[in-house]
């Protein structure tokens, strides 16, 4: 075959590889790209935060007494719990939860286990509900709560648990833990718990939040659904609230909780990190758990204690599967998740991940390895057509006799004419198919909710909890054991 007739099947070859390789790599995402799944900015939050999210139980055992003379009143000992949540601010194991909540003082104990005895009172029919205030007021009078010994004080044992929790757990997979610092109501009431295991997940303080009247937050708390607390299960609660009070600096209070055991949790932002603490409304009868405790506090508090929050390896590995799970990336999102087998979220987004990922594939990675794919195609096929046109260009100046090639003295002029080439503008953008939001038809709705799942989407409504559960531990108790 003549030189010139194969280097013009060579030309044409790679014009039409040029030419034909856009269309894949346009289209190639657009079906895929439906897959890509869509998710509300709270659910990520929660997703995020409630790994961190710590039950936390102080039980107290000891004789009550006379105060006079000593003697015992009730045979044998007396047991009663104080439950509330808290959130791990580093892998060590270091929790930030409110002071009352751990190291309540002496007569606040005194006070719950008084109306524990007065409810169980109540239900052998000894006394009636009329009855049980002016009970209670007597023995705060006339008894005390002490240790084994008289002028001891009862044994304390403060355990905490991750994820599903049960009352009165003592052995696993509840932790144990001390109170290395806290703060009385007055003072600022807070705490730090060293609880005795690591690795645990952390979260991150955002001390840049910004909160203040008309946001909104997701607030995380433990609660119950059981009549009796004292052998119930506890879940994590999450709703999203609006910010509806600025009384000072850094104490806001929002518009709704999500029940009394919640003193001590968190709210957060759309990542996930907190922006305060959850504590006791003082304004309200029931004092319930609305008032925030801003970052610049918590933070200062941590400061003092030496402690620093942080976030571990593990930690990180999960946003980032968290992240590629939420953009439709369910095989990196696996890889990311299986880096945290003791995060028990991460092991749910994970068969979840599967799941969708045997269903639907990866959109958005199958479209970006096309996108690859196609350019480099793309870039190897125009440079076969510059080695061709210059191959074309040397053969042609060596032709015998050649006439010398016209030429045009306007700068960008084609040699037919004397005008400029006509210019249309910049060429339109090269679309993409993923790596970033996933496109959404606007922005989520706030609900109300009491639980929440990575599959499901955002929990339906639940009714707010009865007046008897809205009571906080400072006021009087509503079961027994509960205040």
């Amino acid at each position: 075959m003549p030189l010139r007739r194969a280097l013009r099947r060579r030309l044409g070859a790679s014009l039409l590889a040029l030419a034909t390789l856009p269309g894949p790599i346009l289209l190639a995402p657009t079906g895929a790209g439906a897959a890509v799944p869509t998710y509300g900015v709270d659910e990520r939050a929660q997703a995020v935060a409630s790994p961190a999210l710590v039950f936390l139980e102080v039980t107290y055992k000891g004789v009550i007494r006379d105060k006079a003379s000593g003697r015992p009143l009730e045979a044998g000992t007396k047991v009663v719990s104080r439950r509330c949540s808290g959130f791990v601010v580093n892998p060590d194991g270091q929790v930030l939860t409110t002071g009352v909540c751990v190291q309540p003082s002496h007569d606040v104990v005194r006070l719950m286990t008084f109306y524990s005895v007065g409810r169980a009172r109540v239900d052998k029919g000894q006394l009636t509900e009329g009855q049980l205030n002016g009970f209670v007021d007597g023995l705060m009078k006339t008894a005390d709560f002490t240790g084994e010994q008289p002028g001891t004080q009862p044994e304390a044992t403060l355990r905490g648990q991750l994820n599903v929790a049960t009352a009165g757990q003592t052995g696993k997979p509840a932790i144990g833990g001390t109170v290395v610092a806290a703060q009385k109501p007055d003072d600022g009431n807070l705490a730090l718990v060293k609880l005795d295991q690591g690795g645990l997940p952390a979260v991150e303080i955002n001390r840049d939040a910004g909160l203040g009247r008309g946001s909104t937050a997701v607030i995380l708390g433990f609660d119950t659904k059981d009549v009796d607390g004292d052998h119930g299960t506890y879940t994590v609660q999450a709703k999203l609230v609006d910010v509806i009070t600025l009384e000072k600096v850094d104490y806001l209070k929002v518009s709704e909780d999500v029940g009394p055991y919640s003193h001590g949790g968190m709210a957060v932002d759309n990542n996930g990190r907190v922006v305060a603490m959850l504590d006791a409304d003082p304004g309200v009868p029931e004092r319930p758990n609305r008032k925030l405790v801003g970052t610049d506090v918590l933070a200062d508090f941590l400061g003092k204690n030496n402690v620093r929050n942080e976030l571990g390896d593990a930690d990180r590995a999960y946003r980032r599967g968290l992240d590629a799970y939420f953009a439709g990336r369910y095989s990196t999102a696996i890889r990311e998740f299986d880096a945290t087998p003791s995060n028990l979220l991460a092991n749910v987004y994970r068969r979840n991940a599967s799941d969708r990922y045997a269903v639907e594939g990866d959109a958005v990675e199958n479209s970006a390895d096309w996108l690859g794919y196609g350019l480099s195609a793309a870039g190897g096929a125009l440079l076969i057509l510059l080695i061709t046109l210059g191959w074309r260009y040397l053969s042609w100046r060596r032709r015998p006799g050649a006439a010398p090639a016209p030429f045009a003295g306007d700068p960008y002029a084609p040699v037919s004419g004397g005008g400029p080439f006509p210019m249309s503008g910049p060429p339109a953008p090269w679309p993409t198919s993923g790596g970033g939001t996933p496109m959404t038809s606007g922005p989520p709705s706030p609900y109300e909710g009491t639980g929440w799942g990575p599959h499901s989407g955002p929990p339906a409504g639940t009714d707010h909890p009865a007046p008897h559960e809205q009571r906080h531990p400072d006021t009087e108790p509503d079961r027994p054991g509960h205040f």
